[in-house]
C-alpha cells in the first residue's frame, strides 16, 4: 500500500505541474464540465472518500489498470471532463506508449469505461484559440462498479477475498448461484474464484480441451457457475492496437 500512496502523490504533482491550462470547452461538454461529480457517489466525495475509492479500485481491478486509472484520474478536476492524451500519461508512469493504449482498449472491453470524441477550444500561448481534437474518456461505469462493491462490502453475507476464506466464500455460492455473477465482476474475487495463485506464472497454462468449457468457472467438484459476461475480457488483448488512436491534448 505504500507503493501506491507514493505512485498517488507522484502522479498529483506531475498532474499540477502538467495539466493543460486557460482551456475552454463549448457547447454540451461545458455543461458537463459545471455538472455531476466526477466519482458519481457521495460516498467518494473529499480526502477520505477519494481513500476509500482508491481502495475498492484496488480490489476491483488488476494493478496494472488501477495504476493508469490513477494517472488519468490526476488529470480530471473534480466538476470536469478527462481528456488527458495517451502521451502524457505514458510519460507520467513511464510504462510504453503501446501498453497504456493495451489498458484502454481492457477499460473498454470490462464496459468499464467509455470514449467520446470531442473537441475543445484551446487558447494558445499567443492569445489565439484554436480547436483540438480530443478524446474524453468517462469512467462512470467505473464508478458504479466500486459502489456495488462497497454495497457488498456493507451486506451481512460479507466475507473478504482471502485464501483462507475460500471453502466458506464457495458454501456462501452454493447457497445462493446469482451471488457468483456479481463477485467475478471484482478482480480479487475472480482470482481467488478461478484459483490463480499469487506471484509471477512460470509455466503456460494448459491447453483448452473439449470437456473444458471457458464459459464456466468450477466453484466445487459439483458446482460450475456460468460466467456473467464475455469471456474475452479476461484474454489477451490486441497485439495490434493501432486502432485506439487518441489526439487528446497531452
Amino acid at each position: 500500500m505504500d507503493n501506491i500512496a507514493y505512485a498517488d502523490r507522484d502522479v498529483n504533482q506531475c498532474a499540477q505541474k502538467n495539466a493543460p491550462t486557460n482551456t475552454v470547452v463549448s457547447n454540451a461538454a461545458q455543461q458537463q464540465q459545471e455538472g455531476p461529480f466526477k466519482y458519481t457517489y457521495d460516498i467518494f466525495a473529499g480526502p477520505l472518500g477519494k481513500k476509500k475509492l482508491s481502495t475498492i479500485l484496488q480490489q476491483v481491478l488488476p494493478l496494472a489498470l488501477f495504476r493508469t486509472w490513477l494517472a488519468m484520474d490526476a488529470y480530471q478536476p473534480t466538476y470536469g471532463l478527462l481528456y488527458v492524451g495517451v502521451e502524457q500519461i505514458a510519460k507520467d508512469v513511464r510504462p510504453q506508449l503501446r501498453k497504456i493504449y493495451i489498458d484502454l482498449q481492457e477499460f473498454e472491453q470490462r464496459q468499464l469505461m467509455v470514449r467520446t470524441a470531442g473537441r475543445v477550444n484551446k487558447i494558445a500561448s499567443n492569445q489565439q484559440k484554436r480547436w483540438v481534437n480530443v478524446t474524453f474518456k468517462s469512467f462512470a461505469p467505473l464508478y458504479d462498479l466500486a459502489y456495488d462493491y462497497y454495497q457488498w462490502q456493507i451486506s451481512e453475507d460479507y466475507i473478504a477475498a482471502m485464501r483462507s476464506n475460500l471453502p466458506q466464500l464457495r458454501e456462501l455460492i452454493a447457497a445462493k448461484p446469482a451471488l457468483a455473477a456479481r463477485l467475478l465482476r471484482y478482480e480479487s474475487y475472480r482470482a481467488l474464484l478461478e484459483n490463480r495463485k499469487p506471484g509471477r506464472k512460470t509455466t503456460a497454462p494448459a491447453p483448452q480441451t473439449a470437456q473444458q468449457d471457458t464459459r464456466y468457472i468450477r466453484i466445487s467438484e459439483d458446482i460450475m457457475i456460468q460466467q456473467p459476461v464475455d469471456r474475452s475480457i479476461g484474454c489477451k488483448p490486441s497485439q495490434n492496437p493501432k486502432g485506439l488512436q487518441d489526439d487528446s491534448q497531452k
